[in-house]
Formats: structure tokens, C-alpha cells, sequence
């Protein structure tokens, strides 16, 4: 009976830390969605349509997740944001925005969209040295941000200056 008692504690125990662990996992999802959501806020998108501003995601479910379901009844101006997965070798054609999840080969997945327009996130390292545009870091456990206006340029993006004035680092 002791032993019985003893395993359904450890068991509980595992079962809330691992909760605990999916509720931190969400809750930074949903901060990285909020982040996202307000860049769309500050980045002038020459080519998206007047309908909808369309996200596309190459992993980070979570992120995707969270700005669906955040997102449902709030607009940009007059468009409404429109999210969606893309394979890691797809084509970007259609997306304003791509938010490629760290742990894929940005290198290549920027190198394969060269001469696309969108707006690119992700929290890669070397995701700016890349031709990235935002890429996003964990600085004393806050999320920032880092912005390189040369590729937003090269984009034919225009970034708000009061974005600018926000973020962490600038990059030429």
C-alpha cells in the first residue's frame, strides 16, 4: 500500500512539472505571437492585399497557434491576419510574413525565397546574418528584439522608426 501510495505521488509530481512545463511553453508561444502581431503594426507590407495579411509559418507551431486563436476578431487597418503552415522547402509565394521556427536551417530557407518581399522572424542566432529581418532573443529571461533594416530595405520594406526605437539592436 505504501509503495502504491509512493508511485501515484512521484506520478503526480511528473504529471504537474510536465504541465507546468506546457503552460511556460504556451505562454511563450503567445508572447511570441503578441510580438509578432504588433510587428505587422510598424512594417509597411507594399504587397499584402487590402483583405488580409497573410502569416505564414515554416515550424513553430505554437506560435502559429497562439496568433490563430488570438487574432480572431482583431485587424491591421482593415485587414485581417490569415495564418498558415509551409514545408520547410515550400515556396513563400502568397506570404507577407514568414516566421521560421529556430531550429531549421534558416541559411537555406532564406537563401530559397531570395528575392521574396515578406516580412521574415525567428529566433535563430544567426538568423539577421542570414538576410533574416527581426529575429527575436531571450535577454535577462525577457524576449527582445533585434531588427536589420538593410534586409527590410532589400525587401522593399519600410519599418516604422517608433519600431526601431523599440528594439534591442539595429542592424545595417
Amino acid at each position: 500500500m505504501r509503495f502504491l501510495r509512493s508511485v501515484t505521488f512521484v506520478t503526480l509530481l511528473l504529471v504537474g512539472s510536465a504541465r507546468a512545463d506546457d503552460i511556460a511553453f504556451e505562454r511563450a508561444d503567445q508572447l511570441r505571437a503578441a510580438y509578432l502581431f504588433n510587428f505587422l503594426k510598424f512594417v509597411e507590407l507594399p504587397h499584402a492585399s487590402a483583405a488580409a495579411i497573410h502569416v505564414c509559418f515554416i515550424g513553430a507551431r505554437g506560435v502559429q497557434h497562439a496568433l490563430t486563436t488570438s487574432t480572431v476578431d482583431k485587424r491591421i487597418g482593415m485587414r485581417s491576419i490569415a495564418t498558415a503552415e509551409l514545408p520547410a522547402s515550400g515556396s513563400w509565394s502568397g506570404c507577407d510574413v514568414v516566421y521560421l521556427d529556430a531550429a531549421q536551417d534558416v541559411r537555406t530557407a532564406l537563401a530559397s525565397a531570395a528575392g521574396n518581399d515578406a516580412l521574415t522572424v525567428s529566433e535563430a542566432s544567426d538568423f539577421t546574418e542570414c538576410g533574416g529581418i527581426i529575429r527575436l532573443f531571450t535577454e535577462d529571461n525577457r524576449l527582445r528584439f533585434a531588427i536589420d533594416v538593410g534586409n527590410a530595405r532589400r525587401a522593399g520594406l519600410k519599418i516604422s522608426s517608433d519600431l526601431l526605437r523599440l528594439a534591442s539592436r539595429v542592424e545595417q
